[in-house]
């Protein structure tokens, strides 16, 4: 396994060999991240002593984004990701793609894949193309708008396609509303791909009524990137061989686009990765219904905490928060609380200052009427420039879990509302 810049130049011209199983698993960094991927190379698994060796089918090891603090180095065979890109060519049709994204997440380094499968090369944003995996700059509507220009004029006959995270998307029609040539360079593509992460419905619903041709994806790097794509039409398709299941909420994916494991862990893989009547099966951590074959993520498994002796699903919070003006995109973040066992936080996007903000006692009104007593919030604040995020566009929830622990033990946490009567 060899440690290269996440840069597209340098993946394109190894990523044949990697996927062809001819040359040594690639293992994309960031500056962030290069010094500890590399020391964990070199010292042979490195940290905390881990003695697992790369997998003889690794093709690529992608590092999660760590958005709760516990990155995980994801092995990924040729295999796998080249059923998924094949998968994804032929449900999305052939064409030319502009690259948004980070390649050392798998949402970006699947846009490589899939050129290299269709025998094409990307343009790529001039954000991402700092070399040695550097960026530029943000992503900027602008930025989009040139990129996208480029690549008609390079391709005035090809279809175009690309991927982004609902901040993106999120920018590019706040931009339009002011800019025809935004919304123009949007609709300029057959497939605008948006996953990663939760997508707000008005989101979505604003962007279909701009006519841009979004489709929604669901998957990660454990899948080799998006298994459920979601059309217009309000139908899913499913990439190669991929199989769904819900069991008691939680949901599980088989097929060949799954990883290895995780590389260096056997209690993460094993706890993942499990085999059910000859099936190897990933338990995603993500709750959700299957209905007719069509998949709903309703949360996740790690959001039900127990406060003031009562059981709280932080994802039924987070609805609540969503469906509320100006926190379409808050999260609910929990930290230890001495007295009350955990409570929680709200973090929100403070930038537009054209919609009043909700007080604590606000918001906790209409959070105790939907759910409980126990439902109050132990703070809300808004960011003024924006909720913190990772490259890959994810809020950065570990430095969220950071700024709520802080509250533990504050003035503002000790003004707590009496917890509720059958508390324990």
């Amino acid at each position: 396994m060899v440690v290269v810049p996440a840069d597209a130049e340098t993946l394109l011209a190894a990523l044949p060999d990697a996927l062809a199983g001819q040359g040594p698993a690639l293992l994309p960094v960031s500056p962030e991240t290069e010094a500890e991927e590399t020391a964990f190379v070199e010292q042979a698994g490195g940290l905390a002593g881990a003695r697992a060796a790369v997998a003889a089918s690794t093709a690529v090891v992608v590092r999660t984004s760590g958005s709760t603090g516990h990155p995980k180095r994801v092995e990924l065979s040729g295999r796998a990701l080249l059923a998924s890109a094949r998968s994804t060519n032929a449900i999305l049709g052939a064409g030319r793609w502009l690259l948004a994204l980070p390649v050392h997440y798998i949402a970006g380094l699947q846009v490589l894949v899939r050129s290299l499968v269709a025998g094409t090369v990307p343009v790529v944003l001039p954000s991402l193309a700092g070399g040695a995996g550097r960026a530029t700059g943000h992503f900027t509507a602008e930025a989009f708008t040139r990129a996208t220009a480029r690549l008609r004029a390079e391709s005035p006959d090809a279809p175009l396609l690309t991927a982004l995270v609902p901040a993106q998307l999120h920018t590019l029609l706040a931009d339009a509303r002011e800019h025809a040539e935004t919304l123009a360079a949007l609709r300029a593509y057959r497939t605008v791909l948006v996953g990663g992460q939760r997508t707000d419905p008005g989101l979505l619903d604003l962007a279909r009524a701009r006519r841009v041709a979004v489709v929604t994806t669901y998957g990660g790097s454990e899948t080799s990137g998006g298994v459920v794509y979601g059309l217009p039409d309000g139908t899913q398709r499913l990439v190669a061989d991929t199989r769904l299941a819900v069991i008691d909420r939680s949901i599980l994916i088989a097929g060949s686009t799954l990883a290895t494991g995780y590389l260096g862990d056997p209690a993460r893989t094993a706890q993942a990765f499990v085999e059910r009547a000859g099936t190897r099966w990933l338990v995603t951590g993500d709750l959700g219904d299957l209905n007719e074959g069509v998949l709903t993520v309703t949360g996740r498994d790690d959001q039900i905490i127990i406060t003031g002796g009562l059981k709280l699903d932080l994802n039924e919070v987070t609805r609540v928060l969503h469906e509320l003006p100006g926190l379409a995109d808050a999260v609910a973040v929990p930290f230890d609380d001495e007295k009350w066992g955990t409570r929680f936080a709200v973090y929100a996007d403070g930038r537009d200052r054209t919609i009043p903000r909700l007080t604590r006692d606000e918001l906790n009104a209409v959070l105790r009427a939907r759910l409980g007593r126990h439902a109050g919030a132990a703070a809300i604040t808004y960011f003024s420039f924006g909720l913190p995020r990772l490259p890959s566009g994810k809020v950065d929830l570990s430095s969220l879990y950071e700024t709520a622990e802080k509250l533990a033990g504050t003035a503002l946490a000790v003004q707590r509302d009496r917890p509720p009567r059958d508390a324990v």
